[in-house]
Order: C-alpha cells, then sequence, then structure tokens
C-alpha cells in the first residue's frame, strides 16, 4: 500500500530538468556565501545587546595543559571568522564539483584543513607550528598524488559528500 502511494506521487511529480537542478544548486551556493558573510556578525550582535555577559575572560581551550585567558568576545569572533571560512570554501567546493575533478579534490583539501584548523583553535589557539607545518606537508602531498590517475570509485565516494 505504502509503495503504491510513494510510486503513484513519483509518477504525478513533474521530472526535473538538468537547468532546473543547476538552478537549484546555484540558489543554494549562494544562500552559502550570504550566510557566511554575516556569521562572523553574530557575537557583534550579541556584545551589543548584552555587553556584561561578553565580558568575561575565561579560560577557553580543551587542552589541559594550555593555559590563556581570552575575551569571551574575541573568541567567539574568533570562531564565528573560522566558521564563515569553512562555509565559503564549502560553496567553493560545492561550485568546484560541478567543473573539474582535481580542483574539486584541491578545495576538498582546503576545506579539510579549515576544519582541522577550527579544531586546533578550540585545542590551543593554533600554538602547535610544528602541527601546521607537517600537516601543510601532508596536504601538499596527497595534492601531488591528485596528478596520478586514481580510482573512480575512491572519487565517487568522495564527490558524494557533496
Amino acid at each position: 500500500m505504502r509503495a503504491a502511494i510513494l510510486l503513484r506521487f513519483q509518477q504525478n511529480r513533474p521530472q526535473q530538468t538538468h537547468e532546473e537542478t543547476n538552478k537549484r544548486r546555484v540558489i543554494w551556493i549562494v544562500a552559502l556565501f550570504l550566510i557566511s558573510v554575516e556569521v562572523p556578525e553574530i557575537p557583534t550582535y550579541i556584545h551589543y545587546c548584552k555587553n556584561s555577559i561578553m565580558n568575561n575572560t575565561p579560560d577557553w581551550f580543551l587542552l589541559s595543559s594550555f593555559h590563556r585567558k581570552q575575551a569571551e568576545y574575541w573568541y567567539y569572533k574568533d570562531t564565528a571568522d573560522r566558521i564563515a571560512w569553512i562555509i565559503r570554501w564549502l560553496g567553493v567546493t560545492k561550485m568546484a564539483k560541478m567543473y573539474s575533478t582535481t580542483v574539486f579534490l584541491a578545495t576538498f583539501l582546503i576545506w579539510i584543513y579549515l576544519i582541522i584548523d577550527l579544531g586546533m583553535y578550540w585545542v590551543n589557539f593554533n600554538t602547535w607550528p610544528l602541527f601546521y607545518e607537517l600537516l601543510i606537508l601532508y596536504i601538499y602531498i596527497v595534492g601531488r598524488s591528485l596528478v596520478r590517475p586514481f580510482k573512480p570509485d575512491a572519487y565517487a565516494r568522495i564527490r558524494s559528500l557533496f
């Protein structure tokens, strides 16, 4: 019964053309970029609404051996800036997916780097330069391997995330 209802719904539903699908993708990408512009401003709005709350200076970072007090406003502002960059590069990655495999994988690596960077900010305020040097070296090696041919199913798994 349920399958028959779904089948009838799919038959009555108009099929989307490739052009309509692309228009929808463009709308979502533009929406991502517009949201990413406003994300860094959220702490500013909160700061002006509740000034006394945002003046606290606790020790925010997750690593127990790392101690640095930072004002609540700046912690939220830095986090919002990093999240905005992640959202922007998500949009760039979605656009690159439509054009080229190599460009898509390169932007995907940058997007992964930004996520790791946000995590390291929460752990210890990005104060491990050796970690970043090794991370950049790793991304360089992975990027160089993009030049060589690879299996289509590996690319399809990564591409299916977007």
